[in-house]
């Protein structure tokens, strides 16, 4: 099985990114329930903007570029997971699949190139929590942007 390190960027709605606090918050904070439980399936599905646009299908996403996901890492001061992930034999869609479930069969995850499927960057999504697991948070803050 292929395992590589990939980013994923989520928002933390509490002050654990921006604040030394030692604890996690008890809010629905995306990123703290990363912290808490590992990547889970049934919090997919809302990007930052609260809309659904999953190019690749109802999986986890993943990118090798940490400027990928750094769109999806709040505003401010931001956090951004490097994880372990299982991709498998990858699924290579021609276009977009908003609606999939899973990967065909004899396949692992989905993997969209950049150019294709209306990507600007590389991104997997894997379909299955067992497949993926955070190790580092990185917190940063970045206030000047055109996003």
């Amino acid at each position: 099985m292929q395992r590589v390190r990939l980013f994923h960027g989520t928002a933390f709605t509490c002050q654990l990114a921006s604040k030394a606090v030692t604890h996690l918050c008890t809010r629905k904070c995306e990123g703290c329930n990363i912290v808490r439980m590992s990547f889970r399936l049934a919090y997919i599905g809302k990007n930052r903007r609260r809309t659904k646009w999953q190019r690749l299908g109802n999986g986890i996403y993943f990118s090798p570029h940490a400027s990928k996901c750094h769109f999806y890492s709040g505003t401010g001061v931001r956090g951004m997971f490097l994880a372990d992930v299982v991709l498998g034999r990858s699924y290579k869609p021609s276009t977009m699949e908003l609606e999939r479930l899973c990967p065909p069969p004899g396949y692992h995850s989905s993997y969209g190139e950049a150019g294709k499927c209306g990507l600007n960057y590389d991104e997997y999504a894997v379909f299955d929590e067992v497949a993926c697991l955070p190790l580092l948070l990185y917190v940063y803050s970045y206030t000047s942007t055109t996003e």
